[in-house]
């Protein structure tokens, strides 16, 4: 999986803001918890994770970082969902007991692409802009 970077025309929206109500967003909709909402120069960063005991026992672990980033005219949105990696490191224990958990594993894996494709059309509505 990993990062995916779009650009949207925009030239006054409150970035930090955005970034804020997405926080927002995932946080009630999708029970991630914010590690960092962070003002940048030219934009914001947020990281967020959603885990739990039974999310690092099947191996279903999510963590997102977003920025972004004005640049001229255009708003720059990239969206980091980690990789296999995350998956591996989450099911380690439960992989020792419990073979099937590497099907959890797997989905997990194929949903993230699932949380960054919607985190990426929520900033392109708050933009106002087509995702």
């Amino acid at each position: 999986m990993g990062a995916e970077t779009r650009s949207f025309p925009n030239t006054s929206t409150d970035l930090s803001a955005v970034a804020g109500s997405l926080a927002d967003w995932l946080s009630g909709e999708k029970g991630f918890t914010t590690r960092l909402n962070a003002r940048l120069e030219d934009g914001a960063l947020l990281k967020m994770d959603k885990s739990d005991f039974g999310g690092q026992f099947t191996g279903l672990v999510y963590t997102l970082e977003v920025t972004l980033r004005r640049q001229g005219g255009a708003v720059t949105v990239t969206v980091d969902d980690g990789d296999i990696r995350n998956q591996g490191l989450a099911l380690g224990i439960g992989a020792l007991l419990f073979w099937p958990l590497l099907l959890t594993a797997g989905y997990g894996w194929i949903t993230k692409g699932d949380i960054r494709n919607q985190a990426i059309a929520f900033v392109a509505r708050a933009l106002g802009a087509a995702a």
